[in-house]
């Protein structure tokens, strides 16, 4: 994981890229994080290279890249959209806290 210093009053660093591995897949769609690298240029254009990565990896599997910075729903902006997909689909219909 590579993190950079935000700055500013919030005193706390962010991460450049995401666990992509744990994106969410819907049929030929993957919900993953949008990559914060550094601009370079590379191949000809100018860019975000690990975005640029990250989008050619899911479009040689077969999928689309959909991207969100999902730092801001998750963890205290250290999680994942994985971390929203771990939770319980149904009501359980027992006392779970006590199983």
């Amino acid at each position: 994981m590579l993190f950079y210093d935000k700055g500013g009053t919030e005193n706390r660093a962010l991460h450049y890229l995401n666990n992509h591995v744990n994106c969410v897949i819907n049929g030929n769609k993957a919900l993953t994080a949008l990559s914060f690298g550094p601009v370079v240029t590379h191949l000809g254009s100018t860019g975000n290279i690990i975005a640029h990565y990250v989008e050619k990896s899911f479009t040689l599997a077969g999928l689309t890249a959909l991207t969100a910075d999902d730092r801001v729903y998750y963890s205290n902006f250290s999680g994942s959209f994985h971390c929203g997909t771990a939770v319980e689909r149904t009501i359980p219909d027992f006392k779970w806290w006590e199983k």
